[in-house]
């Protein structure tokens, strides 16, 4: 069995980008992510709730590690985004969550956000 060990998430920009983005936009995001597999337990900065597939979008910074545990992220109805550091390092901004959540598209089982 694969593990990937990351307890909280290493950029402490990203996770506060993320908390001003889930109060600002009412996105639900839950930090950090973890998610036992049959083939192996992953680890994540995040996940993104409601966007982008049936269960959201997991989350990492500059990673490699998405390898054959994160492929089979989608069997299960997860996305996966890599984030850069520099995006991180930035702060949040609230048009590029936008932008972002827009990109990867609506799958909430509710309505989506306003600003949607």
């Amino acid at each position: 069995m694969t593990a990937i060990t990351r307890p909280e998430p290493k950029n402490p920009q990203l996770l506060l980008s993320l908390k001003r983005a889930s109060t600002d936009l009412g996105i639900d995001i839950e930090t950090p992510f973890s998610l036992d597999l049959p083939c192996g337990c992953i680890e994540a900065d995040a996940l993104v709730k409601d966007f982008g597939y049936e269960c959201g979008v997991v989350i990492n910074v500059n990673t490699r590690e998405t390898g054959d545990l994160y492929k089979h992220l989608a069997d299960f109805g997860y996305g996966v985004a890599t984030l850069s550091v520099s995006d991180c390092d930035a702060g949040y901004d609230s048009t590029k969550w936008k932008i972002l959540c827009r990109e990867w598209g609506w799958k909430g089982k509710g309505n989506p956000p306003d600003w949607y």
